[in-house]
């Protein structure tokens, strides 16, 4: 059972397509016993009211691997693999559809609010889910493809402007996300204000929405627990060696709206 508490948060003030609020909640498990805050991003109400007579438009479905479930090997085993993409994130999706139809049902402001976390919760896994599968791709290292290549272009050029080189992303970057109480992402990310490329991390499945995410990496212990027990650092220095660099390029091109960074 989860107990949310709903705080004060900010009106966002940079109206973007649909979303127009932030909300921060609280939430208290009762199975972990520890308080976890999420921020939620709610659609202006002429769109729930559409959502209300349109549920199907809504229903959201689990994306397929663009890989076999054993192709990430050595590095991500196929048992891993399996659970996290055909149970952990199918139970995101399930939850999310399930939150959105209560949703789209409920009839007073209180009902509404005690749905909240769980439309961020698995939102954010279904949305972190479906961006991590694309970031993956079998490793180059072991003759199966282009994972963990990056090859000169904007992204390259753009981590070394940064940080100088690759290597001393990785540092950097796995550092963050090892100083990740619990559960949650490590992410590099492009700031649109600043033009460059930044790390962050965020708790649980509280998706990235200070940057536009480039590389996103799941710390929690479903992505790797079955493989690397408790040694995080070695799923992390791991996981470079099937990042889709490409992926993460066509993003960053994407986010600047410039392909001559």
């Amino acid at each position: 059972m989860l107990h949310v508490f709903l705080m004060d948060a900010p009106r966002n003030a940079s109206k973007r397509g649909s979303v127009i609020d932030d909300i921060i909640l609280v939430v208290q498990s009762n199975r972990l016993g520890q308080p976890i805050t999420y921020r939620i991003r709610l659609a202006p109400s002429s769109f729930l009211l559409n959502h209300h007579h349109h549920q199907n438009t809504m229903s959201n479905t689990l994306p397929p691997l663009p890989y076999a479930y054993n192709a990430l090997e050595p590095y991500i085993n196929e048992q891993i693999m399996t659970l996290h993409h055909t149970k952990h994130h199918q139970t995101y999706v399930n939850a999310l559809n399930a939150a959105e139809a209560a949703y789209s049902k409920a009839s007073t402001p209180k009902e509404r609010i005690a749905l909240q976390a769980a439309l961020k919760f698995n939102g954010g896994g279904h949305i972190n889910h479906s961006l991590f599968w694309k970031n993956l791709a079998p490793s180059a290292a072991a003759g199966k493809g282009n994972g963990g290549v990056l090859k000169d272009g904007p992204l390259k050029s753009a981590i070394e402007q940064v940080w100088g080189s690759l290597d001393a992303l990785k540092k950097e970057f796995n550092t963050a996300t090892l100083g990740i109480q619990g559960s949650g992402w490590g992410w590099l990310g492009y700031n649109t204000q600043t033009k460059r490329l930044e790390i962050a991390t965020t708790p649980n499945q509280d998706p990235l929405l200070s940057l536009v995410p480039i590389i996103g990496v799941d710390i929690w212990e479903h992505a790797f627990y079955l493989q690397y027990l408790n040694v995080k650092p070695d799923y992390l220095n791991a996981i470079w060696n099937v990042i889709n660099f490409e992926e993460a390029e066509a993003r960053l091109v994407e986010a600047s709206g410039n392909s001559k960074l």
